[in-house]
């Protein structure tokens, strides 16, 4: 193995020892809206879900303001997450999936996620976002059914403290 790939994995397992060291205690905040185009509000912003022609068209939008394309009528259904590398936090992650599934209980679908394999899989997508790996892949997260099995995985939840 070369120089460069083993300073990539100790980086990599540095990174996730760090980041699984810290404990904390995790509090909701978030609000479904009514009078808005957004579904939600969270604490760093709203939360746009629809498809790709209401998401180019949206104006004044903020930083942290997460968009969503519902995808949820494909034949692998998806809910899929632009620019979700820049979501570092997983509190924000977490409010922001809690929204996903909020709307999939407003607006019910073959969709079928849960809450902890798609804090796994966010999690992944941004390591790896984060360490210029395929980032064209990695900058958004799909959250597509296939992938369940995938990253609902106990052990790396408990490591991780996801």
């Amino acid at each position: 193995m070369n120089n460069k790939k083993k300073t990539l994995i100790t980086l990599f397992l540095v990174t996730l020892l760090a980041y699984s060291s810290v404990d904390y205690n995790y509090t909701s905040n978030y609000q479904i809206l009514d009078d808005d185009k957004a579904f939600a509000k969270y604490s760093k912003g709203k939360v746009y879900i629809g498809n790709r022609y209401f998401l180019n068209h949206l104006d004044e939008l903020d930083y942290y303001d997460v968009l969503v394309e519902d995808l949820r009528l494909s034949d692998d259904p998806n809910m899929k997450v632009y620019d979700s590398s820049k979501f570092a936090d997983k509190d924000m992650r977490k409010e922001i999936i809690e929204v996903l599934l909020e709307y999939e209980k407003d607006n019910p679908s073959r969709w079928d996620r849960s809450i902890d394999s798609m804090k796994v899989e966010w999690f992944f997508h941004n390591i790896f976002y984060k360490f210029n790996f395929q980032r064209k892949r990695t900058e958004h997260v799909d959250f597509n059914n296939k992938d369940e099995k995938q990253y609902d995985n106990k052990i790396i939840r408990k490591i991780l403290k996801l």
